[in-house]
């Protein structure tokens, strides 16, 4: 598909409505309005993964474009499920809402699901490492479900890109934990209810060996974050720096394949954490 896009004015403050916008002319004007906060950018139709739309649409605090950083201050709006979107569909809306809190700016309004695995071979389970200035973080492998996806397809592929792991070749896959976020977070852009599905997965020392050792995870500015997969016995995991944060959890299990009652732990929220 072509670039699709339209300026207008609502109140004086400019709104872009993007389709796949890639040409220059288009990522020029995005430059200009992305640093004003009394601007809009609508996405409009499914944000690929890579893109610079799913990335707006994922809350990237900045954009790289034309070589340099450019801040996001203009309200996203996200219209997943429209191929083509009019301006009489969309100014409406916006004008009716001019000034006053919209969907889009106000916290924890828009929810996102997250599929995650806990991938044990014996007593140890695989979790995703990353070193920053001054600490340590570690997720269990996972990513967020995006457009089109159902739960099984969305920790099929993250279990590929991470671990390079098939789950066919694994037991289990029950749901174990369900953790819900509600997180303050830096930046312009209103954080997002998050749903964290934390899956139980077997494997064995042959299929252990075979998967990757360390993962990278693209930035808003294009370049990696690497991550390693260490092997921690799943007895441990409460002590560690882990998020979100379900290490108790493990860690109380008798076994690696002991059963778990109930399915919803804490949820995840300004008072009991703060964000890193």
């Amino acid at each position: 598909m072509g670039t699709a896009y339209d300026r207008s004015a609502v109140h004086g403050h400019q709104v872009q409505v993007q389709v796949q916008a890639q040409a220059q002319p288009s990522l020029r004007h995005l430059r200009r309005i992305l640093p004003d906060p009394r601007n809009a950018v609508v996405v409009v139709g499914f944000a690929a993964v890579g893109t610079r739309a799913r990335d707006l649409v994922d809350g990237a605090s900045v954009l790289k474009m034309f070589g340099e950083y450019v801040p996001v201050r203009a309200t996203v709006a996200d219209v997943p499920h429209f191929l083509v979107a009019p301006r009489a569909a969309i100014l409406p809306a916006m004008t009716a809402t001019s000034g006053e809190p919209t969907k889009s700016t106000v916290p924890f309004s828009r929810i996102k699901v997250r599929t995650g695995a806990l991938a044990f071979c014996g007593d140890e389970v695989a979790l995703i490492r990353r070193d920053r200035a001054g600490s340590v973080h570690y997720t269990p492998p996972g990513g967020n479900v995006e457009e089109g996806e159902d739960l099984r397809q969305a920790l099929r592929r993250e279990l590929a890109e991470e671990l390079d792991l098939d789950i066919d070749l694994a037991e289990g896959g029950d749901l174990m934990w369900v953790v819900d976020q509600r997180v303050t977070r830096p930046g312009p852009t209103p954080p997002p209810r998050k749903l964290h599905l934390i899956y139980r997965l077997h494997i064995t020392p042959g299929l252990r060996a075979t998967l990757a050792e360390r993962e990278l995870d693209e930035l808003p500015d294009g370049g990696h974050e690497i991550g390693t997969v260490e092997w921690v016995d799943h007895r441990k995991t409460a002590a560690l720096p882990l998020f979100p944060p379900i290490g108790p959890a493990p860690a109380a299990l008798d076994h690696p394949r002991a059963a778990v009652g109930d399915a919803a732990l804490e949820a995840v929220t300004d008072e009991n954490y703060t964000w890193v």
